[in-house]
């Protein structure tokens, strides 16, 4: 990849000879070769599924563990308290465990329900619709290891919404059903960034139009259109919790009484001060899941005969006949083209990349992908 890594854009738009990307017309494009071409392969029109139309599904809670957890040291600082005779032992540690326990369980998040219609999906609480003709692909990277339950992606223009295992006993018939459905096809987009041109009208010339995949930054992601309630957001619950634990510290010392002690002002104080810099942090991190200009522009074509990349400061072409080793990992999860733990490892000789995991389709999708045309 280091000696394939180049230049390109800085030159091509020195020169200005970049028009507007336009695909070409599906019935100029090359099939490959020892394929059989469109013209030849008879259509069959896959028979539509109604076996689903009118059902509703809804996703259990899980159980909430660490709230039982904290529940369980609560009481176990209580009786500790009460055989030693001291109550400041569950006031310091019983009494948080209480208040985040209870905030937990008091703002966990509605259930999330589907209602399934012969026109699309609508996502309940938030009410969003989701027509069938908007999905491209009906995508369940753990389908092959033959569980009853796995998770479906349903991939759109733009980004992706996932279907979560617990929202049906039987994740294959669901599967079927959405396969079976009028959907929507993936196209080429023409405001893609020049660097592209070049390797886009090559592929384009001797591969069919949808053989070619192009990821590209998020337009849209779940929490915008489906979870879009605070309780949904971690930070701010926890936020929540820890300024509920530090006005409750705070009330036993302003109230009199034998168990108000100046101690419990700094702690109040401390922790709400906490519960502030918790909030903080979940807005920072929300700013910068959008991304900003120079990971916006990330974006990674992968056709039948190798890929091209612009991720940062990284971008180039690569052949499949170059690679060497795939390796998908998953770290920690972060929106930045330059800072990125998760994703596809890509190895070639004397070098690794890391095509992350933040494009607008999973890296499971890809990784799928880059395997099926290099053949690793």
């Amino acid at each position: 990849m280091d000696r394939k890594v180049i230049a390109m854009a800085s030159s091509a738009s020195d020169r200005g000879d970049f028009q507007p990307f336009r695909p070409l017309d599906p019935s100029s494009a090359k099939s490959t070769e020892g394929e059989s071409s469109p013209e030849d392969i008879p259509t069959v029109v896959p028979q539509r599924s109604t076996t689903h139309f009118g059902v509703e599904l809804a996703a259990p809670h899980a159980w909430p563990i660490g709230a039982i957890c904290l529940i369980v040291l609560a009481l176990a600082m209580a009786g500790l308290s009460i055989g030693l005779r001291e109550a400041r032992i569950f006031i310091i540690a019983g009494l948080p465990c209480v208040c985040i326990a209870l905030v937990l369980l008091l703002t966990r998040p509605t259930v999330r329900r589907v209602r399934i219609s012969d026109q699309g999906l609508t996502f309940l609480p938030s009410g969003y619709f989701l027509p069938y003709s908007k999905i491209h692909e009906v995508f369940a990277p753990r389908r092959a290891e033959g569980r009853v339950r796995f998770s479906i992606h349903l991939l759109c223009e733009g980004g992706h919404l996932t279907l979560t295992d617990r929202l049906s006993d039987d994740s294959e018939e669901l599967y079927l059903f959405l396969q079976s459905q009028p959907l929507g096809s993936a196209l080429i987009p023409d405001d893609i960034d020049p660097l592209f041109h070049p390797f886009l009208r090559q592929q384009m010339g001797v591969h069919l139009p949808h053989e070619i995949v192009v990821y590209r930054w998020p337009a849209w992601t779940e929490a915008e259109v489906i979870h879009t309630s605070w309780r949904h957001t971690g930070a701010t619950r926890a936020a929540l919790a820890f300024l509920v634990t530090g006005v409750a510290w705070l009330a036993i010392f302003a109230v009199p009484s034998p168990f108000s002690e100046f101690y419990l002002l700094t702690l109040g104080l401390v922790m709400c001060g906490v519960a502030l810099l918790v909030s903080l942090l979940g807005l920072l991190h929300k700013s910068q899941a959008k991304g900003s200009k120079k990971s916006r522009n990330a974006t990674l074509v992968v056709s039948p005969s190798g890929l091209a990349l612009l991720q940062g400061d990284l971008k180039g072409e690569m052949r499949w006949r170059e690679i060497t080793k795939l390796k998908l990992q998953k770290g920690h999860l972060s929106m930045s083209a330059n800072h990125t733990t998760n994703g596809l490892s890509v190895q070639v000789a004397g070098a690794t990349i890391l095509i992350g995991d933040f494009y607008h389709w999973p890296a499971e999708h890809f990784e799928a992908l880059i395997r099926k045309y290099s053949g690793l």
